[in-house]
This record gives structure tokens, sequence and C-alpha cells, in this order.
């Protein structure tokens, strides 16, 4: 499932401009671009919940200290390892930058800690999800006491409510207004270890795809414009990826297999080149839309399997570098 979210993630940073004019099916991109972006990211807030509660279901967690150790190593270390390594980037390039960037430490830092301020933009995620996990411990335990349905109501009901009022919403302070809007996907993956349905079968997971991606896209096209619709859009797209997933797994497909296990470098490492394809093909040989779009899409999936196959190779020890030794 991680690997079809990346799969959208990247085609979704691919777009190398935004203004250009063109016909229907630049049209019909834009749409699709809107209408990932309707759940994508809540799709992988979800899979991580999904993969904290599923591989500490069966056995005591670790240490919280520990626990939180680990994932500094896993998210943070990469966060502000790969911040250092595209400052000097941005600078050099930074004629060619959407947002201009100057060889300033204070900027640097400023872009720690105001994620979205950072120099790859894209990596806000990082540090929003390591605030989620310091919760998480506590989310699993509220999941094995004697009154875990009761809990996890009065959790879900409070979660959604902070992602819709959002009392945060202002503050960008390491993305807090990302944490409360993007908890509640966490708790559902959490949710769906316990609650989710045991056995179904084809055409009952096929009739729930139909249904939830025929509601996610009656929602694209009729037009998210509240919280309450963006919280439903996502839901139902997490739902309609889940469903699809399962009944490509049914139908023994293999079109992930090149990228599966590393869906987490592709995320921290396709910047970087799809940085330089927009640059080079776009902005220097200027060769339009659809052949950047697509040195984009490409490079962003392939260049990081290669990186992280040389690293694991060649020089395993920088693999922290990368979420590849934590």
């Amino acid at each position: 499932m991680s690997s079809f979210g990346i799969l959208l993630v990247v085609f979704g940073h691919s777009y190398c401009d935004l203004k250009v004019q063109g016909g229907p099916f630049l049209h019909f991109l834009y749409f699709l671009r809107f209408y990932i972006y309707s759940f994508h990211m809540p799709l992988f807030m979800f899979i991580s919940g999904y993969l904290f509660c599923y591989t500490t279901r069966s056995r005591a967690g670790i240490p919280y200290p520990d626990f939180v150790w680990k994932k500094i190593k896993r998210l943070l270390v990469p966060y502000f390892m790969l911040t250092a390594i595209a400052f000097p980037e941005k600078v050099l390039l930074a004629k060619y930058a959407w947002r201009h960037t100057t060889f300033d430490f204070n900027l640097f830092a400023h872009g720690l800690i105001y994620p979205l301020s950072n120099i790859n933009f894209f990596f806000w995620f990082l540090p929003t999800l390591f605030i989620i996990f310091l919760a998480a411990p506590a989310m699993r335990a509220a999941l094995r006491s004697r009154r875990s349905a009761l809990l996890a109501a009065l959790i879900t009901l409070g979660l959604a409510a902070l992602n819709v009022f959002n009392p945060l919403a202002d503050v960008q302070l390491l993305n807090l207004a990302g944490v409360a809007r993007y908890f509640i996907y966490f708790w559902l993956g959490c949710l769906f270890v316990i609650y989710k349905p045991r056995e179904m079968s084809g055409p009952a997971k096929a009739a729930a795809f139909v249904v939830f991606f025929g509601a996610l896209t009656a929602l694209n096209v009729i037009g998210i414009e509240n919280n309450y619709m963006v919280l439903a859009a996502a839901v139902c797209g997490i739902f309609a990826a889940f469903f699809f997933i399962n009944i490509y797994i049914n139908w023994n497909f293999d079109i992930f297999g090149p990228i599966n296990g590393f869906s987490y470098q592709i995320y921290l490492l396709s910047w970087f080149f799809q940085t330089v394809s927009r640059i080079s093909i776009y902005q220097i040989l200027k060769l339009g839309f659809y052949p950047t779009f697509a040195a984009m899409f490409i490079t962003g999936l392939i260049g990081p399997v290669l990186v992280a196959k040389f690293v694991k190779r060649y020089t395993p020890k920088l693999g922290f570098i990368i979420g590849m030794n934590s």
C-alpha cells in the first residue's frame, strides 16, 4: 500500500508549472493532481498508524525513551541531514527556484523549526509524524484497555473535531497546525488494525472500492469547499486505496515490484531528482510541460531507488541519512 501511496506522491510533485495553459488533457492532469492531493498525505498518515499498531499488537512495546529515540533516528535525523544537504544546492540554483534562497543560517534554522518554510517544503511530513508518534504508545494502550470501544469512540470524535475546527490552524511552529489536521488519519490506521473486517469476498471488496471511489470522485467534482468535505474526501480516498490494493493483490499483479521496500527513500530523495529534471528540461532546455512532467515522474521514482541500492551495497554506514539504518 505504501508503494501505491508514494507513486501518487511523486505523480503529484511532478507538475513543473501550475500556470501553463493547455487543452483538455492538461486540464484533466490538473484535476487529477487536485484529486490525488485530496487524500494522498492522509493515506500516508493512515499507513503509519496501521503499521505501528499492526507491528506492536502482539508484543509489549519497547520502553518509551527507546521508542522516541528510534523515531528520532527514523524521522528527524533524515530531516536535518537532508535539509543540510539540500540547502547549498537550493542557494546555488536560487535563480531557478520557485522560492528564492540566500546563504543565511537563520533562514536554514527557521526552515527546520517551521517545516512549511523548509528548503524542501515536502519534508513537513517528517516532524509532523514525529510529534504524532510521541502519543502513539498511549493510543495503543487505549486500544488495549478494558474500555477500548468507548475510548476509541471518544478519541475518534475528539480527533475528528480537532481536524475540522483546528484551533492550532495558525500555529506554524513545528507544523502544529498539521499535527492537529493529520492526527485523525494516524488514529484511523490504528483503529483499522483492531476493527477491520476479517474476511471479505472479492465482490464485496470490489463493491466497497466502487462506493468509496465514487464518493471521492463526487466530492472532487462538486468541489471540496470546507473542512468537513476535506475530512470526508480524505477518508473516502484512504479506503478506496485500501480496497484497490486488496483487489490488486488478489489479481497477483506486480507493477509496484521495482519500488517495493523503497517508499521512504523515494519520499526523502525524490525532490533532488525532480528539481534537477525541472530546472534542466523545463527552465534551461525549455522543452515544455509534458517532457518535463514525464522526466520528473520517472526520475523521482527511479533515482531514489538507485541511490538506496547503492548505499545499501557500498556505503551501508551512511544509510541512516536516508532512513535505512534506524
